[in-house]
């Protein structure tokens, strides 16, 4: 097959690394899907501990570390996030993506990679993006704000990338997220035991 497009080049930001990173995420991982409860039950209980110590209250070493945790959680994600756009980014913004017969190659500042279309993973697509994996966990951005003509784009995609979908291990599902959930629930059983 002949390719229609031979290059792209795109400007990506930090906005289009990290909404690349939670699409892949909630993709692969699907527990993390739970990552808004656990948002609002770390906050309920920061909020319930700070009640508790206003009406005088002494936390124990366990309820104390478990705050901890839940503040690090609420205040760890989005700095997890930022930090890896950051350095998704740091050999710069622009992207330059080469449609060969056999091979896609993307450059990002001096960094430069090459997949066999044949050996990619699955493109994926966002109303803001496409998202090119060569594995599982790993993605490449092609904002669509910056193509030429998105319909080529998603032929020729769509074309080349075979359709891999892989069945989910049991383990996908004890992401972070859940497992912070059971967190909060022992936390919450012990505390009212206690």
């Amino acid at each position: 097959m002949t390719s229609t497009v031979r290059e792209i080049q795109v400007d990506l930001t930090e906005e289009d690394v990290r909404a690349g990173l939670l699409h892949t995420l909630l993709r692969q991982t699907p527990g993390l899907r739970a990552m808004p409860l656990m948002y609002l039950g770390a906050a309920a209980v920061l909020i319930s501990g700070i009640v508790l110590l206003v009406r005088g209250h002494e936390p124990s070493l366990p309820e104390f570390g478990f705050a901890a945790l839940c503040a690090v959680y609420l205040v760890g994600v989005p700095s997890a996030l930022r930090a890896f756009a950051k350095t998704a980014l740091r050999g710069g913004g622009r992207a330059i993506y080469r449609f060969g017969d056999d091979t896609l190659r993307v450059q990002i500042g001096s960094e430069r990679v090459e997949h066999a279309w044949r050996d990619l993973f699955q493109i994926t697509e966002t109303r803001r993006a496409f998202y090119v994996h060569p594995k599982p966990g790993v993605f490449h951005v092609l904002p669509k704000r910056d193509l030429p003509d998105v319909d080529a784009v998603r032929r020729e995609l769509t074309a080349r990338v075979p359709h891999k979908r892989s069945a989910l291990d049991w383990y996908a599902w004890l992401s972070p997220s859940l497992l912070f959930s059971l967190l909060l629930v022992v936390g919450v059983l012990v505390g009212w035991l206690w």
